[in-house]
């Protein structure tokens, strides 16, 4: 797990990275240039939200695998205050996109609070 773990950061970052810097000289060959400001005003948040998301999902999965289900009270609770959230914080699509990237991180840090404490005890118990 923790190679794949590893490996899913790495590749997820290295592609946050490309499409913040590369993305905005795509958007323009590819749509209009009244899309183009807003497009490549997102472009870094929709990524940098998109990190955490990935590495949550490698961490759900193994725990799921592992039927862990003490997980899922923890993100059905995080699903709730993330859709009550989207009603509060819409001024703006780079908001929503911050709100998204908040709520990933969280469940990325759920994830991993339930990894890891969970290995810790299977090495106690060991």
């Amino acid at each position: 797990m923790n190679l794949v773990l590893v490996g899913t950061a790495v590749l997820a970052i290295l592609g946050a990275a490309s499409l913040s810097l590369l993305g905005p000289w795509i958007v323009r060959i590819v749509y209009p240039a009244n899309y183009v400001t807003v497009a490549t005003s997102v472009l870094p948040w929709y990524a940098g939200a998109m990190v955490p998301l990935t590495i949550a999902n490698v961490l759900l999965n193994n725990l799921l695998a592992r039927s862990a289900f003490k997980v899922v009270a923890p993100i059905c609770v995080l699903a709730a205050a993330y859709g009550f959230a989207l009603t509060q914080f819409h001024a703006s699509l780079v908001m929503v996109l911050q709100t998204m990237g908040v709520f990933n991180l969280a469940l990325a840090l759920i994830c991993a609070w339930f990894t890891w404490t969970r290995a810790n005890k299977a090495k106690v118990a060991a």
